[in-house]
């Protein structure tokens, strides 16, 4: 690989073209809700935060990538994926890479939406990491990428670059610490016949703030399965862009989050089917408690020239309190007569009868409650993610309320 010494002219030029109009930008997801505004001014300077050692023995020789703001902490890849082409890397360094850097130039010459927070993004989205799979790649481990975020303001940008005819699944993780402001994004590029297990969770503790833009593009004939579970305290919003380009392509989208003790999340997913033969399946999944507030919002849009294409919503939010509240928002765009599509929306409180079994089995109602939302947003995830997830949050809540 050969590097220039200074930023790429291109992006120079993009990042100054969007200071000069950041201001004047509107937040398009969440301008109707007050309660979840994110910042425009934003500090700078790092923090004097004390540093954390983590334990990382739970990893084997996977592939594995471990970042805690700008340091990288573990970059390991097997052999065998090294002398295949995979690689991953420090963003910067790829996009001051001339090969890299042109492969990049295509999707991060502009904000991923016109979002004042992603216009924010944009203009630190040097920082973070690059992932490439080469065409023709089979990887039986999943690949793990591991974010930690302890300082005052966090700007990761992650690429997943996937070339075509490969299969792999990946496990991602966000953990946050502290009353932090954190404006991330993550751009998937999925090329053709490929297939892609994706499994996101963010955890941690803190009243801090959280914007993460996720933009996936499908390729012909690719196949993607999204699970995400968000657990982390504090304002949390989570804007998924699924541009379902190629023909043939398929996505499912399934997602989780809970907002307790006064916490703020606010889901808002699109998916843009824009070929013929292309499916999407989207479920949105939240629970509201102890004064918590969650927004699920559900758009999938089949466009005029993608006729035999299907589209499938489900909505379910769970209101464990009165003082809790939530929304559900599912929409259906239709431009084209020869498709399947439907939506369903639920929104409830919990079930009586079922607490009523669970207090009367010697269960407090606080583990009660704790045992119906573990069984309601596990839904979407595998058993053992899901307790070893799960256990980490009632740590970082058993924490706060000490």
């Amino acid at each position: 690989m050969t590097g220039w010494t200074t930023k790429p002219l291109w992006l120079e030029e993009a990042q100054a073209n969007v200071a000069s109009c950041v201001k004047e930008a509107k937040s398009r997801h969440i301008a109707d809700f007050s309660w979840n505004s994110l910042p425009t001014e934003y500090p700078v300077e790092e923090g004097e935060v004390e540093g954390s050692v983590y334990d990382f023995s739970a990893y084997s020789d996977e592939p594995l990538w471990i970042q805690n703001e700008q340091q990288v902490y573990v970059e390991q890849l097997p052999m065998s994926l090294i002398e295949a082409g995979v690689v991953m890397m420090d963003l910067q360094e790829a996009l001051w890479d001339e090969v890299f850097s042109e492969k990049l130039r295509p999707y991060m010459e502009q904000p991923l939406s016109k979002d004042q927070q992603s216009m924010v993004h944009f203009l630190h989205n040097e920082e973070g990491m690059l992932l490439y799979i080469p065409d023709h790649t089979v990887i039986q481990e999943p690949i793990h990428l591991q974010f930690l975020q302890e300082q005052l303001a966090n700007w990761e940008h992650v690429i997943l670059f996937i070339g075509e005819n490969c299969q792999l699944s990946l496990k991602e993780n966000w953990e946050y610490k502290g009353n932090t402001y954190n404006n991330q994004a993550v751009q998937l590029i999925l090329g053709a016949n490929s297939q892609l297990d994706y499994f996101s969770q963010s955890i941690g503790e803190g009243k801090g703030t959280t914007f993460l833009q996720r933009d996936f593009v499908l390729q012909q004939d690719s196949q993607l399965t999204f699970r995400g579970q968000l657990l982390n305290s504090g304002v949390h919003v989570e804007c998924i862009d699924v541009h379902v380009e190629g023909s043939g392509a398929k996505c499912m989208v399934d997602l989780s989050t809970y907002g307790a003790t006064q916490e703020k999340k606010v889901v808002d997913v699109q998916i843009l089917q824009s070929n013929h033969h292309t499916e999407s399946d989207l479920v949105l999944r939240g629970l509201a408690a102890k004064k918590g507030k969650v927004l699920l919002n559900a758009t999938s849009h089949i466009q005029k020239n993608a006729p035999y294409s299907s589209a499938v919503q489900k909505s379910d939010l769970l209101l464990a309190e009165e003082k809790s509240g939530g929304t559900a928002n599912p929409i259906l765009l239709i431009d084209n007569n020869e498709v399947k599509a439907n939506h369903a929306a639920a929104i409830g409180a919990l079930s009586e009868d079922k607490l009523y079994y669970m207090l009367s089995r010697g269960l407090t109602y606080e583990m009660a409650v704790q045992l119906y939302a573990k069984g309601f947003l596990a839904q979407n995830g595998k058993h053992d993610e899901w307790l070893s997830l799960w256990a980490r949050k009632e740590e970082y809540v058993g924490r706060r309320e000490d």
